[in-house]
């Protein structure tokens, strides 16, 4: 099994991902981040990033809000990014793993996140994580106004990942949930449990 994996092709933000549900409890102990729902109706939406560990139901955490929509107005935090989210991924390579759940969103255009990442992406700490979609960093785009170069961002993502050798991206769209179960399985037998 390949060290660092990517789930893509899951179209929700905020909720749980599969990666998530099969890590369960040992995400106490892992490095990275998760972006979570706090608020979800169908006119409103408040999404928190949320050290992996939090997730994992260590408590006293710091949890700031990355995005929040209430019916058509759409406000996001970059600051978010280049502050809480660079921390994490710097301190990611003194955990067993690293859990990345949701990655490839608008905190791609801030460059120094961009460099936090490549750091955590070029070193030893297995990883697994969800990759946002071209189709979705296209949605994104559009309701944030980020244009071409976001686009370019996340596309540059895929083909890094892709291009990886020790990186398997997983197109969970074209997979059957129970497959995509499984290869979490394996990976985190081999790299967590």
């Amino acid at each position: 099994m390949k060290k660092h994996l990517f789930l893509t092709g899951l179209s929700f933000l905020g909720s749980p991902s599969p990666l998530r549900e099969v890590l369960g409890p040992s995400l106490s102990v892992a490095g990275g981040f998760v972006t979570e729902a706090v608020e979800e109706t169908e006119q409103s939406l408040r999404v928190v990033l949320k050290p992996a560990a939090a997730a994992g139901g260590v408590e006293g955490f710091e949890t700031p809000l990355i995005y929040e929509r209430r019916g058509e107005l759409v406000t996001k935090d970059n600051e978010v990014f280049r502050s809480l989210g660079v921390r994490l991924l710097s301190e990611a390579v003194y955990y067993p793993f690293a859990v990345l759940d949701r990655i490839g969103g608008y905190e791609l255009v801030v460059p120094q996140f961009r460099g936090a990442l490549s750091e955590l992406l070029s070193s030893e700490t297995p990883l697994a994580g969800v990759l946002v979609s071209p189709s979705d960093a296209a949605a994104i785009g559009q309701s944030l106004g980020l244009g071409e170069r976001y686009l370019l961002l996340n596309k540059r993502l895929h083909e890094a990942l892709r291009e990886d050798k020790d990186t398997l991206v997983l197109d969970a769209a074209a997979s059957s949930p129970d497959a995509v179960r499984r290869i979490l399985q394996q990976w985190a037998r081999e790299y967590v449990f």
